[in-house]
């Protein structure tokens, strides 16, 4: 055979490459969309409830009630108070008729609050507080006494 007819039924470089690239992009994205469809799998509703279930029906400790002196630290969010008690903060969740004594408050002020602890039997770690009443005091810092 002549070299000439060679080249004309393999073709040129150029077309070898697409011939090649062709079929990989092809593989590539059937891959691709398979793979999507195999993750995106929506959330069950039922499984979203029953951890929620489980979650409402952990078994907790006996809840505690402290009223302490502490340095108020500032506002979390919308529901959330930071103080400092003899020295390390704690994080305490608070319910809506508290907002207008806990706006009134600055970083740094003295106050005394009053809040309940309860944790988790399974977890011990995590601590769930709440504010139950806060109020400033007007002036003597903070005395670290717990009543």
């Amino acid at each position: 055979m002549n070299p000439k007819n060679i080249k004309k039924f393999a073709g040129s470089k150029r077309s070898s490459k697409h011939i090649v690239a062709i079929p990989l992009i092809l593989f590539t994205l059937l891959v691709t969309l398979l793979g999507q469809s195999v993750y995106a799998h929506p959330v069950q509703g039922s499984a979203l409830v029953n951890s929620q279930e489980k979650s409402a029906a952990r078994e907790r400790t006996p809840l505690i009630k402290k009223t302490v002196h502490a340095i108020y630290e500032g506002q979390a969010d919308g529901h959330t108070v930071e103080v400092s008690v003899y020295g390390e903060p704690i994080a305490l969740q608070f319910k809506q008729g508290l907002e207008a004594k806990i706006s009134s408050l600055e970083s740094g002020d003295a106050v005394v609050i009053t809040y309940t602890v309860q944790k988790f039997v399974d977890d011990p770690v995590v601590l769930l507080c709440n504010l139950l009443s806060i109020r400033k005091l007007e002036s003597g810092g903070v005395k670290y006494t717990t009543f």
